[in-house]
């Protein structure tokens, strides 16, 4: 197993300046700080080995309780293990609990890290709703970031309202061409429109823990459900 030490990786050694040609979506300059430009660049030329398309199925353990490594699914769909010396699991609200659910045994019936029994519940999700307008005006937001102004005025809890937490308002630009394609805009009179004089307004909601949100998956995923073996939702 090769070791990195983090002082040899520079996150900002791989970005370029931004320019401001469009949303961030997907940076085609490399100035957008994801992990494939930032970290991912110098850990490989450092001799890491990255495995693309691949869903890890459970964390292995050993005599001992202790993590021993992973069995996960490849490319093409078949089962394999890499034993690991430290398994480090980061795959998100949703990715983690289902592996530590799936990663139940003899030792850990419930799943890895669940005695408490709380695994995979309580998840938080973050209502989004938005409304857009077409204005008269050219506005040219694609030639900019996407999202341009954000207020959290009504962000903490004010138990006056009647309710806890809050939300946040943001201002989004116009889009360029591509993502204008993506959403579907077909008509040449509405790309343009939105182009060039689109303006749209969303509030992002901040849910709440809670027992009943919680996801479901199965215990031993089949290779054909490798990578869809969760479902989230109420139940």
């Amino acid at each position: 197993m090769r070791v990195l030490p983090l002082n040899q990786v520079s996150p900002n050694q791989f970005l370029r300046q931004v320019d401001h040609r469009g949303h961030a979506s997907g940076c085609a300059q490399g100035a957008k700080a994801s992990t494939d430009i930032t970290y991912w660049p110098a850990t490989i030329r450092a001799g890491i080995e990255l495995r693309t398309r691949c869903r890890v199925r459970e964390i292995a353990t050993n005599e001992h309780g202790m993590a021993s490594g992973v069995v996960y699914y490849d490319a093409d769909g078949v089962e394999q293990f890499q034993p690991a010396e430290v398994v480090v699991l980061a795959c998100n609200a949703v990715g983690t609990a289902r592996i530590l659910l799936n990663s139940a045994s003899a030792r850990f019936p419930t799943g890895l890290a669940n005695s408490s029994g709380l695994v995979g519940k309580n998840l938080m999700f973050h209502p989004y709703a938005r409304i857009a307008g077409y204005f008269d005006e050219t506005l040219d937001g694609y030639r900019g970031p996407g999202n341009c102004i954000w207020s959290q005025e009504f962000y903490e809890t004010d138990r006056s309202r009647g309710f806890v937490r809050g939300y946040t308002f943001e201002f989004s630009r116009g889009q360029g061409a591509v993502m204008v394609a993506v959403h579907g805009m077909h008509r040449r009179s509405r790309r343009r429109s939105m182009k060039l004089s689109f303006v749209s307004w969303s509030l992002i909601d901040r849910g709440v823990p809670a027992a009943v949100h919680r996801g479901r998956t199965s215990s031993i995923p089949r290779p054909s459900e490798a990578c869809h073996p969760w479902r989230a939702g109420r139940r």
